[in-house]
């Protein structure tokens, strides 16, 4: 199993140590893969940290005049940047550990034949520290952030693990202008429960939940000038995801991780990952 990871960081001037953290614990993780960063040209921080770690980066994607990302196009791109089994988009204030690499293993399996969408809740660290994934132990950073996290809402939904067919134009179940994923923007709302909810809602696909088998890790940071500067900067773009949002279906189009159809569980004896629901 192959797995491509992208990502779409902010400026790594005011989100360094988050942003290293997550790409770093990409990177840590036990299992054949690929990480691809969408990303300003601009941002010489950015590029200094990719090439340091060998990572892949593409600055040619569709974005507003704020520089944000279509979601649309950067999911095209990193499907045609390479073949893989199954592709995931992160946030890049997230980190993954190999809790997540033991279920994918045990998970994708009995999957593979399956158009297949899989999201899950996250673990939020309220103050988080620059990782040192290469001498630390990553139980001992999992306990360090248990003892001081909790998790998110299921509202909240910062990674998607997706085949390359799972958005198809499925007419007969949305309308969507004949479009796979809609016109949304990263990082401004409403975009990944929409996605979320065409996943769930078409019977075509198995949605999995991961439910707390893996222990995904948001890392809180305030927003340069507090997120409600940050909206008020960018209204017209929260604008635009409100609207999109709207003509993709608005409320009866809102999904949340506790509504998948399928949930990894962990049996307790023999440790392996198997599904539940579907």
């Amino acid at each position: 199993m192959k797995m491509l990871f992208f990502t779409t960081p902010k400026n790594f001037k005011h989100y360094e140590v988050p942003q290293r953290n997550c790409l770093e614990s990409l990177g840590n993780l036990k299992i054949d893969k690929e990480i691809l960063v969408f990303a300003d040209k601009h941002d010489n921080r950015c590029l200094s940290i990719c090439k340091e770690l060998g990572i892949g980066l593409s600055n040619e994607y569709r974005r507003a005049d704020s520089g944000v990302p279509f979601v649309n196009d950067i999911f095209a791109r990193a499907m045609d940047h390479t073949e893989a089994d199954c592709y995931c988009y992160i946030n890049c204030d997230m980190m993954l550990f190999n809790d997540f690499s033991s279920v994918m293993s045990d998970i994708y399996p009995q999957i593979r034949n399956d158009r297949f969408f899989m999201c899950g809740s996250k673990w939020e660290w309220p103050s988080p520290r620059r990782v040192d994934f290469k001498n630390e132990v990553e139980s001992d950073i999992m306990s360090e952030i248990k003892d001081v996290g909790q998790w998110g809402p299921p509202l909240a939904i910062d990674y998607f693990i997706f085949s390359k067919d799972t958005f198809q134009k499925d007419s007969d179940y949305f309308d969507w202008s004949g479009k796979a994923i809609p016109d949304f923007l990263i990082a401004r709302e409403k975009f990944d429960n929409s996605i979320l909810h065409y996943a769930r809602n078409n019977p075509d696909i198995n949605d999995i939940t991961f439910g707390t088998s893996v222990m995904a890790v948001h890392q809180e940071h305030e927003y340069e000038g507090g997120y409600r500067n940050l909206r008020s900067k960018f209204s017209s773009e929260f604008e635009h995801n409100v609207d999109v949002f709207n003509s993709a279906g608005g409320w009866n189009g809102y999904g949340a991780t506790d509504q998948m159809k399928s949930t990894v569980v962990k049996c307790e004896h023999c440790k392996k990952s198997f599904l539940t629901g579907w």
